[in-house]
């Protein structure tokens, strides 16, 4: 009997089930389209001149919104690609835009800028201009990318996991992620703005065993150290003679204390089953915050393709925590969190570094689990959850994509950490998250509509998410 194709046909029906299940989940939670948070996508793979004009609200205020945007890609070189490589080309990647927002109606407090102050008003704003430029892809021997960030993990995500440098209505931040991998090891490096940079680090990691036998089964074994740290951690804010905090409007709190923070990591994994159509890859990270303590992570990866059109992921991980550790420390809220920072049973928000450095509850444990289906490349979604022993340390991640379908693009992503309960899963106070649809009309005509649930600085230096939306028409033209 062949024990691999036997173990083929069983991961099919049991996956074949799971589709007949999922799929109507799909088809209902509408998916990601190719944009995260604020816009923090990928350069368009096809060639795209597209010009639109929305309505929509920003706060208390009612905007007209132009935006001509320009996508192109074009193949180049691939580095590393040996003689055998039935292709030996990846991508360039360029996205230029010039979005501007048209004060049409001026609520109290009233704004006499006919044009959206907040959009333009600090250097990193007009970077925005030059949305994207990427190089390749994740995985491959060289992908790098300058501007928006998404959903950035480094190594297996127990220190930075879905990280965004834009989650703000009133700021941009231009940035750099690059990854270099080889049979012998390879490098991951991450920085959230060349303007004001805060978080830096990275990851390198190596095969040892690719300079002995690179034939060998133990040449899956990889070995990995990692350093991300914020460069100037706000610890306490600047406060005014009445309590208040002092605030750079639409900027940040003004810090009154603040000192270097970072996070080591050492990890070790090891591809336990590497075939054409399934994955398995334990792996363990052990961390050590600076000042603070450590954490322990213990998991498993899974990919599984039992067809060349459906795909499965998932990850389960056990999580260790010493009193004063907060796993995934570099999250999708980070930018917020640094300043702000609410779970874990603090009673007032206050600086992430903070309350790491207050907590007073012991070692915890802890589960992280994910999942993922990737249909056709047309239709992918994944979630992710993790909670602990304790009160507020609940987060959940979902994110959906359905590229292009006959007139159709549809997307979706949904975060919310630091819940107890249900019940608080979908409260929008606190939570991150888009949704936005595009149907063709005929030709090059379009229409569209955009939800954001994204944060602001208010005066009183407190951040709180606030709607932003957008409905209205366009041309795309494709070439």
């Amino acid at each position: 009997m062949d024990c691999k194709n036997s173990g083929r046909r069983v991961a099919r029906i049991f996956l074949t089930i799971c589709v007949i299940v999922l799929i109507p989940a799909l088809v209902w939670a509408q998916d990601m389209t190719s944009t995260d948070v604020a816009g923090a996508q990928a350069a368009q793979t096809s060639n795209e001149l597209l010009i639109d004009l929305g309505f929509g609200k920003v706060e208390e205020d009612w905007f007209l919104t132009t935006r001509a945007q320009f996508g192109i890609g074009f193949p180049v070189p691939k580095l590393g690609c040996g003689e055998s490589s039935e292709s030996c080309s990846t991508q360039l990647r360029f996205n230029l835009q010039v979005p501007v927002r048209w004060r049409v109606i001026d609520e109290d407090p009233q704004n006499d800028q006919l044009i959206r102050e907040e959009d333009w008003d600090e250097v990193s704003d007009y970077f925005k201009i030059l949305r994207v430029i990427e190089y390749g892809r994740r995985g491959e021997p060289l992908h790098v990318r300058l501007g928006e960030l998404g959903s950035l993990v480094i190594g297996h995500g127990t220190i930075m996991n879905g990280y965004y440098n834009v989650v703000t209505v009133d700021n941009f931040s231009w940035g750099l992620n690059f990854d270099v991998n080889t049979s012998y090891g390879g490098v991951e490096f991450m920085l959230d703005d060349f303007v004001n940079p805060a978080v830096v680090g990275g990851r390198v990691y190596a095969r040892p065993w690719g300079f002995i036998d690179p034939s060998s089964f133990w040449h899956r074994l990889a070995v990995g150290f990692s350093l991300i740290t914020d460069v100037d951690a706000p610890l306490e804010l600047e406060t005014d003679q009445n309590g208040d905090i002092v605030v750079n409007p639409g900027v940040a709190p003004e810090v009154a204390d603040s000192q270097f923070t970072g996070i080591m990591g050492f990890d070790v994994e090891l591809s336990v089953v590497d075939e054409s159509w399934i994955h398995v890859m334990p792996y363990m990270d052990f961390n050590i915050h600076a000042g603070q303590g450590p954490g322990y992570h213990l998991g498993t990866m899974f990919n599984i393709w039992p067809w060349e059109s459906l795909g499965f992921s998932a990850r389960a991980e056990f999580r260790w925590l010493s009193n004063n550790y907060l796993p995934d420390y570099y999250g999708p809220l980070y930018k917020i969190d640094r300043y702000q920072y609410f779970g874990w049973g603090v009673p007032l928000p206050a600086p992430k570094l903070r309350v790491a450095a207050s907590q007073d509850r012991g070692s915890v444990l802890g589960f992280y689990g994910d999942l993922g289906v990737n249909v056709m490349n047309i239709v992918t979604a994944s979630g992710a959850y993790q909670d602990y022993q304790g009160p507020d340390n609940g987060a959940l991640w979902l994110r959906l994509d359905l590229r292009q379908v006959g007139p159709v693009k549809l997307g979706a992503m949904y975060y919310k950490q630091n819940f107890d309960g249900a019940d608080e899963i979908f409260e929008l106070d606190g939570a991150l998250g888009v949704l936005e649809g595009r149907v063709m009309v005929f030709g090059p005509i379009f229409v569209q509509g955009q939800y954001s649930r994204l944060w602001k600085l208010r005066d009183t230096g407190v951040y709180e998410t606030v709607d932003d939306w957008n409905v209205g028409a366009g041309a795309a033209f494709s070439f």
